[in-house]
């Protein structure tokens, strides 16, 4: 299973080479409208992009560290 999923996130990002780009920006804490206009993409786009992300296993709806240490979340 964790083979196949490698698989998909790999081809993901070969038919997607902004995703990279996204990743980081999300990691920075960026909102969706802020990584549109960064990728020049929409922010249904990057909505959709993080959508598909996320089923892939590329991450979780958790909030990115940096984001949750900018909050004060984390002790």
């Amino acid at each position: 299973l964790a083979r196949l999923i490698t698989t998909a996130q790999t081809a993901f990002l070969t038919a997607n080479p902004q995703a990279k780009d996204f990743l980081r920006y999300r990691e920075m804490g960026l909102s969706y409208r802020e990584i549109g206009t960064l990728l020049g993409k929409t922010k249904d786009s990057v909505k959709w992009m993080a959508f598909k992300m996320r089923n892939l296993g590329f991450f979780s709806s958790t909030l990115p560290k940096t984001t949750a240490v900018q909050l004060d979340l984390l002790a």
